[in-house]
């Protein structure tokens, strides 16, 4: 087992002796300890597994891992068309115990990273269906297809971080999934420096990968890997235990059911001989729609509220809150409660106004017939629609 070393290479004392690590230019700032970002980058070591020796070094420090506790393992793969159609290309896992990234060569391996065997008859094949060892994926689909495809791997065990994530929102967000870059930039606690940075080693990556940028995945393939891979690598498994323990803590029992029960499903889906990788509807959240569609007070909310606060976005502030009264009449319903207030604010206004110019007070007392009430939308229509208008001429 050797060490690639994509950037600086210092030494920091613990309290078992001196190790030797290294500072990304990546910069990831966490500590891996309590799963925090700090100001300074933190000390992971990278361990290219590209031997039979170094996947029995690999099983080793796996299996030093001190009990009660079985080990925590956060893991992503790359490769090319990455599925059943595809291969797999660098296995990446991410050990905290010992703040080790292991970057698995599987293009190089084949079945060797798999089947080989250490003293106590571990091998890695063994540790991903073993169930007692958690393994956290961020969207294990098409890992999983992958996996089982190519090595026969069913794996156990999967924590998906994706599907912890979307747990987590309120009931009326859960209808859209959304990837890892996305947790990354809005959930992990990233600040601005380090953001930047986190940024940069991911553009560097596409613009090697991704054919929408001129790259090409037969990049993963090229050996030895190329430094701006293993820092792309590196960073994106290194950033799944921050998520994982911010979105752990803020999830209930009952979801955390719920998660545990829809990751296992997905594994066995992808496994499934109907599993397309490239499915129209993998973006949609696994979770009833019911549980989508509901406000945050457990009213439905329809559709036409919400392209009715679209249309209205383009007309002048008097022109909204003209169709906001509008539409209130209609119904009352309608609107949020905080327009609402806006809305009795200028009723009181406009019955002021009213009280000046009316001549008498049996006037001001007698209620609006309906064909009144239908002459009064019909004003505040044709002043909404004039005001769009003019808007939109000039």
């Amino acid at each position: 087992m050797h060490l690639i070393f994509p950037a600086v290479c210092v030494t920091v004392f613990e309290p078992h002796g001196w190790k030797a690590v290294l500072l990304f230019r990546s910069s990831l700032f966490t500590t891996i300890n309590d799963y925090t970002w700090e100001t300074m980058a933190s000390a992971i070591t990278v361990s290219i597994v590209d031997s039979p020796e170094s996947v029995i070094a690999f099983l080793e420090c796996l299996d030093d891992h001190p009990p009660p506790k079985s080990p925590i393992l956060y893991c992503d793969l790359e490769g090319v068309r990455l599925s059943r159609h595809g291969s797999i290309s660098i296995l990446q896992i991410f050990y905290p115990h010992r703040d080790i990234t292991f970057l698995i060569d599987i293009h190089t391996l084949g079945d060797v990273a798999f089947t080989t065997t250490n003293d106590a008859g571990s091998t890695l094949k063994s540790i991903l269906e073993l169930e007692s060892i958690t393994k956290v994926f961020f969207d294990v689909r098409n890992d999983s297809d992958a996996l089982y495809a190519h090595f026969g791997i069913q794996l156990q065990g999967v924590h998906d971080l994706q599907l912890l994530e979307v747990a987590t929102r309120s009931r009326c967000n859960r209808k859209i999934l959304v990837g890892l870059a996305t947790c990354i930039e809005y959930d992990s606690g990233l600040h601005q420096k380090a953001k930047k940075a986190w940024k940069a080693t991911k553009q560097r990556g596409k613009t090697l990968f991704a054919p929408e940028h001129g790259g090409s995945y037969e990049v993963f393939n090229i050996r030895p890997m190329p430094e701006d891979i293993i820092d792309y690598c590196t960073q994106d498994v290194g950033y799944l235990p921050v998520l994982h323990n911010i979105y752990t803590k803020r999830l209930t029992e009952h979801w955390a059911e719920r998660v545990l029960m829809e990751s296992a499903k997905r594994v066995a889906m992808a496994q499934s001989a109907e599993y397309d990788p490239n499915g129209k509807n993998k973006a949609s959240s696994p979770w009833p729609p019911q549980d989508a569609k509901k406000g945050r007070r457990g009213k439905y909310t329809p559709s036409a509220q919400r392209s009715f606060g679209k249309n209205i976005r383009s007309l002048t502030p008097k022109s909204r809150m003209n169709d906001l009264h509008t539409q209130q009449i209609v119904d009352p319903g309608f609107i949020s409660p905080g327009m609402k207030v806006a809305l009795r604010v200028m009723n009181k206004t406009t019955h002021s106004q009213n009280h000046m110019t009316e001549p008498t007070a049996k006037a001001r007392s007698t209620p609006p017939t309906g064909t009144q009430t239908l002459e009064k939308v019909a004003d505040i229509d044709n002043s909404a629609a004039a005001s769009a208008s003019s808007i939109i001429n000039t």
